[in-house]
């Protein structure tokens, strides 16, 4: 992975690192064309995907709870690829 990367969260998330565009700009999509739910989850576990969020419950400027979310859902091959997880023996590790 890149130095400046310190996750693999960030190394998906950063565009400018990755230098390439989240949409194809040569092929805008057809907005008659009809995508089932099947196609939509394969490009969703191919490409991957990533939801980060940070929740803080504050009580007269007293933060009493945080919760941090960071989500990654894609392929073996993908998170393997992008170094989120590490193979050993040929499983997950």
């Amino acid at each position: 992975m890149d130095p400046q990367i310190s996750s693999p969260f960030d190394f998906w998330l950063a565009e400018e690192v990755l230098g390439l565009p989240l949409v194809d700009e040569n092929q805008p999509p057809d907005p008659k064309e009809e995508v089932t739910l099947l196609e939509l989850l394969d490009k969703l576990l191919t490409k991957g995907v990533i939801l980060s969020g940070d929740l803080t419950l504050s009580i007269a400027g007293v933060d009493l709870l945080y919760i941090g979310l960071r989500l990654m859902v894609s392929t073996a091959e993908k998170a393997v690829s992008v170094g989120a997880v590490r193979m050993k023996n040929g499983r997950i590790v």
